[in-house]
């Protein structure tokens, strides 16, 4: 089975992925960094977003031309587990302190608000996904664009704007329902 995103589906899937990456880089704005910083933890996370879900969608081809229709719900389910997951953490009552001096936290920040974009990856590789590399850069651009976005509305208004994956969560969930049944 081969699917074909919509643009609309495929800039709404970019967005809910870029959703922790905007939570992210508002900490950050809120501790304040250079423009320069910004610059790169949005490039990184952008890239991130690009590598991670290729790497995905190929492992999700590998599973889908062993396990065929099976994949597919498989494939769905992880959506739809993903994007509950995304909702749940955001009613913990833990608040992370989110930390970006330099060196290692350069890499490991953008890496754990983008290993669900190998997630999503593998879930649209079991349906055998078209114009991989538009999704994908698609995916990287409008993640490193949130994460700038993030970094700024953290450096102006703070702590006004929370819970942002739950919309991110929702929109994967519905995508992964209306890959079940339509």
């Amino acid at each position: 089975m081969e699917a074909d995103l919509g643009v609309l589906s495929v800039f709404l899937m970019a967005i809910a992925l870029g959703m922790d990456a905007f939570s992210m880089s508002i900490g950050v704005g809120l501790q304040g960094i250079s423009t320069v910083q910004t610059g790169q933890l949005s490039f990184i996370v952008g890239v991130l977003h690009i590598i991670l879900p290729l790497l995905g969608i190929y492992l999700g081809q590998i599973l889908g031309a062993f396990a065929g229709s099976i994949a597919t719900y498989f494939g769905a389910a992880v959506l739809i587990i993903l994007g509950a997951k995304m909702i749940y953490e955001e009613f913990k009552d833990e608040e992370e302190e989110i930390t970006l001096k330099a060196g290692w936290q350069f890499i490991v920040l953008p890496v754990s608000v983008s290993l669900d974009s190998l997630s999503i990856g593998f879930s649209l590789g079991t349906f055998g996904i078209q114009k991989l590399f538009f999704v994908t850069g698609v995916f990287g651009l409008v993640a490193a664009a949130m994460t700038a976005a993030g970094v700024a509305l953290g450096l102006k208004i703070g702590h006004a704007i929370e819970k942002t994956s739950i919309l991110g969560g929702t929109i994967l969930m519905i995508i992964g329902v209306k890959m079940l049944f339509f």
